[in-house]
């Protein structure tokens, strides 16, 4: 392999950060699938969801987050991220500013 090749083979630190900056935001954020459907995780402590309603975490949104309507949703009466948007689809999603 060469040099070139192997140093963008390497993970930017960048980038790298940025992940663990995603994972420590989105921590306990929201409901362990495993744990509502089965009542238990195979992750136990280790998991980054909430197994409580004690253990969720309040996400931390963008600024902008629900200012705007959601014009796939508004079109086509659907949008494929449903509850994750970052858009409005209905009154009651709306932020006030």
């Amino acid at each position: 392999m060469s040099d070139t090749t192997s140093e963008l083979s390497e993970k930017s630190p960048t980038i790298e950060a940025e992940k663990e900056q995603k994972k420590t935001t989105l921590y306990k954020t929201e409901m362990c699938r495993n744990w509502e459907e089965r009542g238990s995780c195979r992750y136990g402590t280790k998991c980054q969801f909430a197994h409580s309603e004690n253990e969720l975490r309040k996400v931390q949104h963008h600024p902008k987050y629900k200012t705007e309507i959601c014009k796939t949703f508004w079109q086509n009466g659907t949008c494929p991220y449903g509850k994750r948007c970052c858009f409005i689809h209905n009154d009651k999603e709306r932020i006030l500013l």
